[in-house]
């Protein structure tokens, strides 16, 4: 028999289970899924907020069979969406389940507007194009960790209109490039490679695109499990919605191995550019550079 919760959420755990838990799923009486977290913070009033996909009440005194269990936020996915349902899950899994720590109402709420954002993206314009950039970010990240490189993998951005992909301090960058065209040619912004007082480092990518291989869906999750911080777990699930992947449309395939075996770093000295002459009144230069012609560098030496 289900335990009843304060007369509207439902579980097949016993009460004892669940005062030992900090976070759970139930179903409401409407049969919605909710995720049950236990409030870590003594807080007075309730809130709630809602959206077309979420409803979350927070700091809810909660019992079973007039037994008081304690105060729990309540996040429930209201949407119908299979693959909204699927993420909600997935991701309350990873973040809250896993974890089994309480948390306050703060916490939940910043999810809570994270989880809206992710739902709500929009497919790329071009989401091959960017499924091709995004692989190659992720084969770079893998590298980093393979070259026992995680003080820089932990690095990478948050914000992707940033001009660098990894701000490894206050005076060295790394800018990552991907090609699927098989030539080792990248476009570069002139400012992207040539920078006053920084150091530039170049990871490149040459991905072959396959039909057997690792989806890029699937390498995100590796990156994904990689991370401890939340916040750059719930970047890569907003851009998985940008690239249009989920369990059914795992994006673009290629060989992993290979992928990491062409993946390549180079220093900003040995790499070719246009010396220019300063002007306000010209702006927005670009140009491909042939990386073909340029030495590598090993992985070690980075900072």
């Amino acid at each position: 028999m289900p335990t009843t919760i304060s007369n509207e959420y439902n579980t097949f755990l016993d009460i004892k289970s669940i005062k030992n838990l900090n976070s759970f799923f139930a179903r409401t009486s409407e049969d919605k899924l909710a995720l049950l977290v236990r409030n870590n913070k003594e807080e007075h009033s309730s809130t709630s907020y809602s959206n077309n996909y979420l409803v979350l009440k927070c700091n809810l005194d909660l019992e079973v069979e007039t037994q008081p269990i304690g105060k729990f936020h309540i996040l429930t996915c209201i949407s119908d969406d299979l693959e909204i349902k699927k993420d909600f899950t997935r991701i309350c899994n990873y973040i809250f389940i896993d974890k089994n720590e309480p948390k306050c109402s703060d916490e939940v709420i910043a999810l809570f507007y994270s989880l809206q954002n992710i739902f709500s993206e929009e497919l790329s314009h071009d989401t091959h194009l960017l499924q091709i950039g995004l692989y190659g970010e992720y084969i770079a990240l893998l590298k980093l960790i393979i070259e026992s490189k995680t003080n820089i993998f932990n690095k990478w951005h948050f914000n992707f209109s940033s001009r660098h992909d990894i701000e490894i301090d206050e005076k060295t960058r790394i800018e990552i490039k991907t090609t699927a065209r098989g030539e080792r040619i990248h476009r570069f912004n002139h400012e992207q490679i040539s920078r006053d007082n920084i150091k530039i480092f170049v990871i490149s990518n040459m991905i072959e695109l396959s039909e057997e291989g690792t989806s890029l869906f699937d390498l995100s999750q590796q990156i994904l499990n990689q991370f401890d911080d939340y916040k750059r777990k719930l970047t890569i699930e907003q851009l998985n919605k940008r690239c249009g992947l989920s369990d059914y449309n795992k994006g673009i395939i290629s060989n992993l191995e290979d992928c990491l075996q062409n993946c390549k770093l180079y220093e900003d000295s040995n790499i070719p550019k246009l010396i220019l002459e300063k002007h306000n009144a010209v702006t927005n230069i670009s140009y491909d550079i042939d990386f073909s012609l340029v030495q590598d560098k090993f992985f070690s030496i980075l900072p």
